[in-house]
């Protein structure tokens, strides 16, 4: 009887033990953020999505308790930069900061992943851009540069980046101006602009916090901004639709979790965003970079997203036509 009762203790000893160790080996997901999240961002230092990244990331901690640790992980149409966000743990504690160009990069077939494999946490900022031209051009408005395309079919270059952003809005130009134009594959924003300054490429679109300095120093023309209305940022530029042309578009930028993240971890997400976004120091430091505070979450986020994506096929169209 000892006997059996000794192996029996035994048998429950082993069983407990067999269960920490499965549980040592599959820890259980937290379901709020307890530790400092990293983002990561599929641009390089110095650009407009790496700004806002790091303008909320620097203050997001007064609100979140934890800070946000940048990842610069630029190239390959954003597709390692996302792929890193779909290995980790869904757990709140790495995020995916990104604006048009994952809707843009799906609709080309460039890249495999949609807003919809992700848990969308919030929209941070807007940046409306301004279609340029050298200032040593001959336009002086989008008009001068509407009759000059439609003269000379195909001469006009515009500067973008295949499968971005800059490349469905040079189409969206195109369509709105009712011009053949060339589009030039120069590669990112800043490659762009140098491209502008160069004169290689006659027109380029860019958000106004990166335009903006090259137009003050003389060297750019802006000809319209493609906002709903006239910006702060650049009072004097006329929108396209004052212009007469119904283009309309500024630039966003979300966070996202991984598909699975528990809700506990995304509500203290939006409640950090929320907060830190209308945080009047970090509101003065977005109006410094010419870009405004755009917080969405929730339904009115993903409502957001489905009319983005809507457009952005209807480019897609056109341009695989």
């Amino acid at each position: 009887m000892r006997f059996s009762v000794r192996m029996l203790l035994m048998g429950v000893m082993v069983f407990f033990a067999a269960g920490m160790v499965f549980a040592a080996g599959e820890p259980e997901v937290e379901e709020g953020i307890t530790e400092p999240v990293t983002v990561i961002v599929p641009a390089g230092p110095g650009g407009g999505t790496d700004m806002v990244a790091r303008i909320v990331g620097e203050n997001i901690e007064n609100y979140l308790g934890h800070e946000w640790r940048i990842t610069n992980m630029p190239g390959g149409a954003s597709v390692p930069a996302q792929e890193e966000v779909q290995r980790s743990r869904a757990d709140g504690h790495t995020l995916l900061l990104f604006h048009t160009m994952m809707h843009t990069t799906e609709a080309m077939g460039v890249s495999p992943f949609t807003w919809e494999d992700y848990e969308p946490i919030a929209r941070l900022a807007t940046s409306p851009g301004i279609l340029t031209v050298h200032s040593d051009s001959p336009w002086q408005t989008v008009h001068e540069l509407q009759q000059y395309g439609k003269d000379n079919p195909g001469e006009l270059t515009y500067a973008m980046e295949s499968g971005g952003t800059s490349h469905f809005l040079g189409v969206g130009i195109g369509m709105a101006l009712g011009i053949d134009w060339t589009l030039a594959h120069i590669g990112g924003g800043a490659d762009r602009v140098s491209a502008l300054h160069g004169r290689h490429v006659d027109a380029a679109y860019e958000v106004v916090g990166t335009m903006n300095p090259h137009i003050e120093a003389g060297d750019f023309r802006g000809l319209a901004v493609l906002a709903e209305e006239r910006t702060d940022f650049a009072p004097d530029i006329p929108t396209m639709k004052e212009e007469g042309f119904d283009i309309v578009f500024s630039m966003p930028y979300y966070v996202f979790a991984p598909k699975g993240t528990p809700q506990a971890a995304i509500d203290m997400l939006v409640d950090a965003v929320e907060q830190t976004v209308a945080d009047p120091g970090v509101q003065r430091r977005l109006a410094g970079i010419d870009h405004e505070p755009g917080f969405l979450a929730g339904e009115d986020l993903r409502a957001a997203l489905r009319d983005e994506v809507i457009f952005i096929n209807e480019w897609a169209a056109e341009i695989e036509d």
